[in-house]
């Protein structure tokens, strides 16, 4: 947040006068960049407006303003931040006390109690923002943003910082971490359940994660669907004891309905079979 205003120089620079043979007058002038006003330091933008209450890159550095304008004396971790003491803003990784920490760039907050995408790798750090140096699976709580309810999200650390992203095979099973749905460019990571998209196939995991192996048929709230037994799904056209059914994009099998099929109006009973 700012607050733009027009400043006369008597707040920082003194009082400024001139002198005519009738009267003194005030001269009152937009103010920019570094103003100090006894101990503390202030930062108006080139619009002419106080900085405050916010992280602000100034010369390549990033500087962190209090709500009344005033640059931050603070030291050390506050409020998600670590300060240097002199007004900026740690940013990327640094260690203290034997534990690693990152710090966003742009922002100047602590990544913390989640997974982070820093510089095109995934890392898990703690509630503290410590960089977990656990290694197996990581039971970690969230809160849906559509719905704010709380539900759990799996990673798997591997011991380093990182968590498995992609493919992962574990006890001889195959789990897949990938982008959340709905989520656009800074998309979160999340272990896939459900019927879920990828490389251009539809697959089928359970709700523990575990890629379905199984080979047939399955009903869910949605409907039915048929499972190919290499962990993909049918889309399509499906042969099934001499008869034709045919699933949409989601794996769902079209029942007591017409629909256009291959560019034709094709008919489907309530039993999902094709009639013509």
């Amino acid at each position: 947040m700012r607050i733009k205003s027009k400043i006369i120089y008597s707040i920082f620079l003194g009082l400024l006068f001139f002198t005519t043979n009738t009267s003194d007058i005030k001269a009152e002038q937009t103010i920019y960049g570094w103003q100090k006003d006894k101990d503390n330091w202030y930062f108006f933008d080139d619009s002419g407006v106080m900085v405050h209450d916010t992280a602000f890159y100034i010369g390549g550095k990033l500087y962190c303003f209090e709500s009344d304008g005033a640059i931050s004396k603070r030291v050390g971790f506050s409020d998600g931040r670590y300060f240097n003491g002199d007004g900026t803003l740690r940013t990327g990784w640094f260690k203290y006390n034997n534990k690693w920490y990152y710090i966003n760039q742009h922002t100047g907050l602590l990544c913390k109690d989640g997974a982070y995408n820093v510089l095109s790798d995934w890392y898990y750090f703690n509630k503290d923002g410590s960089m977990t140096t656990h290694k197996g699976w990581i039971n970690h709580k969230e809160v849906d943003q559509k719905t704010n309810k709380t539900y759990t999200a799996w990673y798997y650390s591997n011991g380093n910082g990182t968590v498995k992203t992609d493919w992962f095979k574990d006890n001889g099973r195959w789990y897949y971490f990938g982008k959340q749905e709905g989520s656009s460019e800074y998309y979160s990571l999340e272990m896939y359940t459900g019927f879920r998209y990828v490389d251009g196939k539809l697959y089928h995991f359970y709700d523990n994660g575990w890629m379905s192996y199984k080979q047939g048929w399955i009903k869910n709230d949605k409907g039915w669907h048929y499972l190919n037994g290499d962990g993909t799904v049918k889309t399509g056209w499906l042969k099934s004891d001499n008869k034709w059914y045919y699933f949409d994009g989601q794996g769902k099998m079209l029942s007591d309905t017409k629909c256009m099929v291959d560019n034709k109006l094709q008919s489907f009973n309530k039993d999902g079979v094709w009639i013509g």
